[in-house]
């Protein structure tokens, strides 16, 4: 049975420092880093895509082969941290190996740096969560809203929304089409967002509505 990974998208906020993908979970209180390697296969789990074709992806994208092995090593990871759904993603690949032998394993079948997912220290639930507005709730700064971004100093954008489909898009990206007005993108952390057509779909104008990142 092939596995199709999906990310987990809800109660976290993003933000992007040069290369690592810095990912806050509102639910836990915890704050992971991911390097690019490891935030490459974390947004590549659409629940679509299999591993061979997330590795055929990066390898093509990076200009460097990227092996099966590597993709599975920051699946598991990530799901270690639970930034997948859909339960454990475990492969047997890696069967009696210590963490050593296989990233040592990984390391040698590839020129692209080893995924990273680093646990930061992050504030206690009692701090994150006092006077801090949710979606929608004025703010002057970034620091007042769950998001830890305040839209244009005056309403909080909607936790998660960053780089991601708009609150009341289509996830379906043949489904209706999605005007992205004002009301959409002020739901996005950066306070625009960006009407996409999809050249597969069989109707014109179908597409979705998508976050800028900020």
């Amino acid at each position: 049975m092939k596995y199709h990974p999906l990310a987990r998208n809800s109660n976290l906020v993003l933000q992007h420092f040069g290369d690592e993908l810095l990912i806050y979970d509102v639910a836990t209180n915890k704050a992971v880093c991911l390097n690019n390697t490891a935030a490459f296969v974390w947004q590549a789990c659409n629940g679509k895509n299999t591993i061979p074709m997330i590795a055929e992806t990066m390898s093509t994208l990076l200009g460097e082969f990227v092996s099966e092995d590597l993709v599975w090593l920051a699946l598991d990871d990530l799901d270690k941290d639970g930034l997948l759904q859909g339960g454990s993603c475990s492969d047997h690949r890696f069967e009696g190996l210590s963490r050593r032998e296989i990233i040592r394993k990984v390391g040698f079948a590839s020129m692209v740096g080893l995924p990273m997912v680093s646990a930061l220290i992050a504030p206690p639930a009692s701090m994150a969560q006092s006077g801090l507005g949710g979606f929608g709730s004025p703010c002057t700064m970034d620091g007042q809203c769950a998001s830890n971004h305040c839209v244009l100093g005056t309403t909080c954008c909607r936790v998660g929304s960053n780089g991601n489909a708009a609150p009341g898009a289509n996830v379906d990206p043949c489904g209706t089409a999605i005007n992205c007005a004002a009301s959409s993108s002020a739901q996005c952390c950066s306070a625009n967002a960006t009407f996409t057509v999809n050249p597969t779909c069989p109707g014109a104008g179908q597409g979705d509505c998508v976050c800028d990142p900020f």
